[in-house]
């Protein structure tokens, strides 16, 4: 007896009852059919339709045969759960490999499925497809960032010209330049609109927001922009001017984190103490008396006298005069610089 036997699925194709004893080999012909033919967006419904498995098993190997990466040293036999589970993903990467063995210019080293005495039913397919679908998603990544950079050298002047208006305004960010890193960062609709608001906040303004926000917009935008394009640099250090803008009213939740005692703070600023000794400059109209607080009777702390108002001198000229005369003491007795009230007039 002689047969025919389809090398992929096992199929027998033909059967002699002539003692030839002889075993030929034909692929079935939907292993000779055309990729077009055999990936059409139907062939899922039609594998789910079959009547039997063996019928399912045609569709299967059908599929995974136009990748043209698995190697049949002898025929596979997969098991039934092992198709049901994966043909989707065979269905898909399939198509993929097909596009990206054409379509993309950049040589790809696929990895090969070897079918042999203790693979073939394909129980060791789920790394081989996991591999593939590692090289998919790394291509589709570049793929990403390549129409991301197309797309902003497109817009790089336009968004050249809001980071000049910005300035200009005192803004961190304009609003089409707010809304064009939200949405070049593909942010979530719940978010998109309160972030959109902080953004555009004037910086003179930006004491009122919370810095946790803007820590995670920032976060945020380091986690899905392509950082190493120009505009996107112009981006991130626009967030930063924000979050230092933002620290200048900023209160610390942490208990650590007290604040310093007012009165530590203006021995810190001043840049000598009072002097002990009387001081020279003459107030007119006002005498110096010493402190109550002066511990030493010997060497008495004076204290300053009151700042001359207007409505004490019966003359303005003697008001300018006094107030010269102050500020002069002020600066005498604290080393520090004080702008006069009669400087405005």
């Amino acid at each position: 007896m002689s047969q025919i036997i389809c090398p992929i699925s096992g199929e027998i194709l033909q059967r002699s009852d002539l003692l030839l004893g002889f075993d030929l080999s034909r692929v079935h012909p939907i292993f000779q059919a055309k990729k077009k033919l055999i990936l059409t967006p139907d062939v899922i419904f039609k594998f789910q339709k079959a009547q039997s498995w063996q019928e399912k098993k045609l569709y299967y190997l059908a599929v995974l045969n136009t990748t043209e990466l698995v190697d049949f040293k002898i025929p596979a036999d997969p098991f039934p759960y092992i198709m049901e589970t994966t043909f989707f993903d065979v269905c898909t990467l399939a198509t993929w490999i097909d596009y990206a063995r054409y379509g993309i210019k950049e040589r790809i080293s696929f990895p090969r499925y070897l079918v042999k005495e203790d693979t073939k039913n394909l129980a060791n397919i789920f790394s081989w497809l996991s591999a593939i679908h590692n090289i998919r998603k790394l291509y589709q990544a570049k793929d990403r960032e390549n129409s991301e950079k197309l797309e902003l050298s497109k817009q790089s002047a336009k968004i050249e010209q809001e980071f000049k208006w910005a300035r200009i305004t005192g803004q961190a960010f304009t609003k089409h330049l707010a809304r064009w890193a939200l949405e070049l960062a593909d942010t979530p609709p719940g978010v998109f609109q309160p972030w959109l608001d902080i953004l555009q906040t004037p910086l003179s303004e930006a004491w009122c927001l919370d810095v946790a926000d803007l820590l995670e917009i920032k976060e945020y935008f380091e986690d899905t922009l392509p950082l190493q394009h120009d505009q996107v640099i112009g981006v991130m250090f626009q967030i930063k001017e924000l979050i230092r803008a933002s620290r200048s009213g900023y209160v610390p939740d942490s208990p650590e984190e007290d604040f310093e005692p007012e009165e530590e703070t203006f021995k810190r600023v001043t840049p000598r103490e009072i002097s002990l000794k009387p001081p020279r400059t003459k107030v007119p109209g006002f005498e110096f008396v010493k402190s109550e607080t002066s511990s030493d009777p010997d060497e008495p702390i004076y204290e300053i006298p009151p700042e001359p108002k207007p409505k004490d001198f019966p003359k303005y000229f003697l008001y300018l005069q006094a107030k010269a005369g102050w500020d002069l003491l002020v600066q005498e007795m604290t080393g520090s610089k004080r702008s006069g009230e009669y400087k405005q007039f």
